[in-house]
């Protein structure tokens, strides 16, 4: 059976995409401390800090078909849509709202804080982040919808919204009906409780 040890974000993040069973290993102390707990804490690997207990534990995905099919389930639940190619901040120019512009768009320069591409740009994550005391509201919302509108008659959307204030109410409605909006509050973000 295919299955990964380590402990790496760019590996586990590679593995949760390819839904492959992860053993996490002793990580250095910082993110990858981190990293460990939010996937063990989603059901998403296991982990075990000495090297007898990690070989009992991947033998036990390998033998035990519950417990792995457990692992690969909260995988796909918790697993990004789409497998991304390229991710990271963009700055450049695309579209923007604009009331005075007949579309209601204009073209200018602007950021996304996380931009994730598909294989042949057929699926796009566009990421927003609100770090201040007040809620993320919902006109912020739609400036981040305006973003790449011309990619949008060739690709899937999906959106992921994070804020240290939570959001208004018009945005919380909306993600209640949109499968492909998701919103971080920092109690999520920080503590890695499950949303």
């Amino acid at each position: 059976a295919d299955g990964l040890w380590g402990v790496g974000t760019r590996a586990t993040t590679e593995a949760l995409n390819r839904n492959i069973p992860i053993v996490h290993t002793a990580p250095i102390p910082g993110c990858e401390t981190k990293n460990r707990e939010f996937f063990v804490s989603r059901g998403m690997s296991i982990a075990a800090e000495h090297i007898h207990t990690q070989i009992k534990q991947g033998k036990l995905l390998v033998e035990d078909v519950r417990i792995r099919s457990g692992m690969l389930s909260a995988q796909k639940k918790n697993a990004l849509p789409f497998r991304y190619t390229r991710m990271g901040r963009w700055m450049g120019k695309t579209t923007v709202r604009d009331k005075k512009a007949e579309s209601g768009l204009k073209m200018a320069e602007t950021e996304i804080d996380l931009l994730g591409i598909g294989k042949e740009a057929k699926e796009y994550l566009v990421g927003e982040c609100k770090f201040r005391h007040s809620p993320f509201d919902y006109s912020e919302y739609l400036d981040t919808m305006a973003k790449l509108t011309p990619q949008k008659e060739k690709a899937r959307f999906y959106y992921a919204l994070f804020s240290e204030s939570g959001f208004d109410d018009k945005i919380t409605k909306a993600a209640g009906t949109k499968k492909e909006l998701c919103l971080y509050d920092l109690e999520t973000i920080v503590n890695l409780k499950k949303s």
